[in-house]
């Protein structure tokens, strides 16, 4: 059997809040595309203990998913942070 296991993105939150005291943060925005369907994007933010934000969207990239928006913070504090 080839099985891999690999955590949630719910256990890698909570490890790199645990171990490195970063909380990763998705926001949702509602939005409507222009013939006014609605629809919602979200974007990152990654915050440390001492209440500073180290990851935030200034470039405004908005994710179609939470999903995608968690995986390009996670791999940031990944890369960058820890």
């Amino acid at each position: 059997y080839d099985i891999c296991s690999a955590p949630t993105i719910a256990e890698v939150v909570m490890w790199l809040y645990e171990k490195y005291g970063l909380w990763v943060v998705v926001n949702p925005h509602k939005g409507k595309d222009d013939s006014g369907k609605p629809f919602m994007e979200f974007d990152p933010e990654v915050w440390s203990f001492t209440n500073e934000c180290v990851l935030h969207n200034t470039e405004l990239f908005y994710f179609n998913s939470p999903t995608e928006s968690y995986e390009l913070a996670i791999e940031y504090c990944l890369n960058n942070l820890i």
